[in-house]
């Protein structure tokens, strides 16, 4: 179960960070979507992951809920939202928040403050401030 949550939160940060990348992403900004996933263990569905992507004039969100039973008797819980806006037609990130409930419950956050240059996060482990260097993921 944790290779699953694993996996879909490395995709979710990858496209929370593209926006730090210089080079083009798209020829065009994406059209809104949904996705529907059902997550499968050994052939029987444990679970669903829901994936929205929307954008309104200059802004973008996306969200992320997947929920379901590991072993027929743990709930599992995972809930990502981001939000950003449009830089010469790329996505720029302004917020990122992800929590997950297993046996017990662990909560990340993401700020992204383009205009003094630096990315703080508050995780399991603490917190932290990066400097934002753009074309690096």
């Amino acid at each position: 179960m944790g290779l699953i949550l694993n996996k879909l939160t490395r995709i979710l940060l990858l496209i929370a960070t593209l926006g730090c990348v210089s080079s083009p992403c798209w020829a065009q900004r994406p059209s809104d979507f949904e996705a529907r996933l059902e997550l499968s263990r050994n052939g029987k569905v444990i679970g669903e992951t829901t994936f929205e992507f929307a954008s309104r004039d200059d802004r973008w969100t996306m969200h992320s809920r997947t929920s379901g039973r590991a072993y027929r008797l743990v709930p599992f819980a995972e809930n990502s939202y981001g939000e950003g806006d449009w830089e010469k037609d790329q996505p720029r990130p302004s917020r990122y928040e992800r929590e997950v409930r297993a046996v017990i419950s662990r909560r990340w956050t993401v700020e992204f403050d383009w205009e003094e240059g630096v990315v703080h996060s508050v995780h399991p482990d603490g917190e932290s401030t990066l400097d934002l260097s753009p074309g690096v993921i």
